[in-house]
């Protein structure tokens, strides 16, 4: 349930997104979240690439990106062509690496903060891509949406209603289903289906949780709710992916 990053520097890759075909090419960093299904199909021979997951119970703490979350976490996939900065580029992300190496502290703290700038570059991209497009609605919707998300995002771990949620924009249910559909893609179900799987994902990669402590700490009602949902969503089982979890951290 990670912001996965990928910045290719070399070749290409491709991979099934949601069912659909997804290709990132030499000189670009691709962001995108990883709670969707999504499988790596191809790899062109030459290929040299930089792979970063951001836990993205990190990024829902960060203020001011909501913007990217709503269009990552309503299944689309954020680029940028670097190829006229690949240099200074590639110099950054080896320079993570070197850190990360260290092993200290404050090297880990260093690359947290210039990882967090990285997305927060990607969010005002996707701000600025949002002003120029074409839009449907008036930027109030807009607003509401963000106020929607925002809500959802910092309490999704508690039982809530749709009338509830509504509330905090100062809306009645349907039209806060309406707007929310309409802009983000997603139902508000959906995306608070999406964050408390995300979560889960997270706690049972990261803590030693029973099944039934993830699912109450994630704001699903019961473990049999819990385990539908997250099979649906994840196409893993809780055991499965704390079993891949594991395997991540031995490798």
């Amino acid at each position: 349930g990670d912001i996965e990053i990928n910045f290719v520097l070399s070749g290409a890759i491709e991979y099934t997104f949601l069912g659909r075909s997804e290709r990132v090419a030499a000189g670009s960093i691709a962001m995108f979240w990883a709670g969707f299904p999504h499988r790596y199909c191809a790899c062109d021979e030459n290929t040299r690439m930089y792979w970063i997951n951001v836990p993205v119970t990190w990024v829902l703490d960060w203020k001011g990106v909501g913007a990217l979350l709503n269009h990552l976490l309503s299944g689309e996939i954020a680029s940028e062509d670097v190829r006229a900065k690949q240099t200074q580029e590639d110099a950054r992300f080896a320079r993570w690496i070197e850190l990360l190496e260290m092993q200290n502290p404050h090297a880990n703290y260093i690359v947290a903060l210039e990882v967090e700038a990285l997305v927060r570059w990607f969010a005002l991209l996707c701000e600025q891509e949002q002003h120029q497009a074409k839009s449907l609605f008036h930027q109030q919707s807009v607003n509401y949406v963000l106020m929607l998300s925002k809500f959802m995002s910092t309490h999704f771990r508690q039982k809530l209603s749709v009338r509830q949620i509504a509330d905090a924009a100062g809306l009645t249910p349907n039209y806060a289903m309406k707007i929310f559909k309409e802009t983000c893609g997603v139902t508000i179900g959906e995306y608070l289906t999406r964050l408390r799987v995300s979560y889960a994902q997270h706690l049972l990669m990261t803590t030693d949780f029973t099944v039934a402590q993830v699912a109450h700490e994630s704001g699903f009602g019961s473990r049999a709710q819990f385990y539908l949902v997250f099979s649906k969503v994840s196409h893993l089982s809780p055991e499965e992916c704390r079993r891949v979890g594991e395997s991540h951290l031995a490798s």
